[in-house]
């Protein structure tokens, strides 16, 4: 089972997102077809990730799910445009949203938490950024552009006026880069049971 082929990423996010489901749930909120949601859960159950018990799943090791996607992706070979631009946070927070930008990586992992600043500014985005960043003189702040391979627009969150990616979503990314360190304390977080 590829974890990053789009609709299968649709499901485990959603399995991972609920903790506990049904398959009708999974499919419901993935808008994917019946077939492929018992596959994906079928696959989860063989590896240990999800235990059933009558018709109810239950995610059991969610933080070895998540990791599961780095055995088919790694976020730091994806090269992303990198730009070193003189530009106050005010400034590239407005470009950024001018072109749909989302944080990702440490960058969306601030917003989570006490996790420190990173140097450097990771979104998602597309070519029209890059060209904008461009346009703007070299500076001392770092933005690294990364193409959106999973597709997923639903696990793109707003928190202060700003676009990042989900909880889960940043989890996986940290997990599929050179940042899996920084994914600790999220973890904890979304999934200590209460």
């Amino acid at each position: 089972m590829k974890l990053t082929s789009r609709q299968t990423y649709k499901v485990v996010l959603s399995a991972l997102e609920r903790g506990r489901f049904k398959q009708v749930d999974l499919e419901e909120a993935a808008g994917v077809s019946f077939g492929l949601v018992n596959r994906a859960v079928r696959w989860m159950v063989s590896r240990k990730f999800v235990s059933k018990e009558g018709g109810q799943y239950e995610v059991i090791a969610p933080a070895a799910l998540a990791g599961a996607f780095s055995l088919f992706r790694q976020l730091g070979e994806a090269r992303p445009s990198s730009f070193s631009v003189d530009a106050d946070g005010k400034t590239l927070l407005k470009a950024l949203k001018e072109h749909g930008a989302v944080l990702c990586l440490t960058s969306a992992l601030a917003y989570y938490g006490d996790y420190p600043r990173d140097p450097v500014v990771s979104v998602y985005a597309d070519k029209a950024l890059a060209d904008s960043l461009k346009r703007m003189a070299p500076g001392g702040t770092r933005v690294e552009i990364f193409s959106d391979d999973l597709g997923q627009k639903g696990d793109f969150v707003e928190m202060r006026g700003v676009r990042l990616t989900s909880r889960v979503r940043t989890i996986i990314d940290l997990l599929c880069s050179e940042k899996s360190y920084a994914a600790g304390q999220l973890m904890k977080k979304t999934w200590e049971k209460a």
